[in-house]
C-alpha cells in the first residue's frame, strides 16, 4: 500500500481513503475526523502537567492552577471513555454479528431430521412441562 506521508488521500482498491484509516480500526461509530480529534486533544491534555512549569505566569495563585489541572484532566478521561464506549460497542457488535453468522451456518448445513428431532425434543419438553 501507498504511504501516507505526503500524500492527503491514499487508494485502497477503487475507494479513496484518508491517512486516519491507515492507523485507525476499520469501523469507527464517530468516523475518522472525530476519532482522530479525540486522540489529538487527549494526547496534548495528556501534557497539562508541564503547566506546573509556567505556573506562576499562567495562574494568579496555585488554586487556580490546581482547579484548572484538574478540570482539564476530567475533560481528558472524558474524551477517552468515548474511545472506550466505541470500542466496546464494536466488540458487542461483531460479537453479535459472529452469533448470527453462526446460527445461520448451523440452519443451513443440518440435516432436515437432526432440525426435526429438535424441534421435537422442544416440543416434548414443553408438553412436559404443561403436566406437571
Amino acid at each position: 500500500p501507498e504511504s501516507c506521508a505526503g500524500n492527503s488521500m491514499a487508494t485502497v482498491g477503487s475507494k479513496p481513503q484518508s491517512c486516519a484509516h491507515s492507523v485507525l480500526r476499520p469501523r469507527l461509530r464517530f468516523g475518522a475526523p472525530t476519532s482522530v480529534g479525540i486522540l489529538l486533544i487527549d494526547t496534548v491534555l495528556r501534557y497539562s502537567w508541564l503547566l506546573r512549569f509556567w505556573e506562576k505566569d499562567l495562574f494568579p495563585n496555585a488554586d487556580i492552577y490546581i482547579l484548572c489541572t484538574q478540570f482539564l484532566e476530567a475533560v481528558r478521561r472524558a474524551l477517552w471513555n468515548l474511545l472506550r464506549v466505541e470500542w466496546e460497542n464494536i466488540k458487542q457488535t461483531r460479537a453479535k454479528d459472529a452469533e448470527q453468522v453462526e446460527m445461520t451456518e448451523q440452519d443451513l448445513f443440518l440435516p432436515e431430521s437432526a432440525m426435526a428431532m429438535s424441534n421435537r425434543s422442544g416440543s416434548v419438553s414443553k408438553e412436559a412441562k404443561h403436566e406437571s
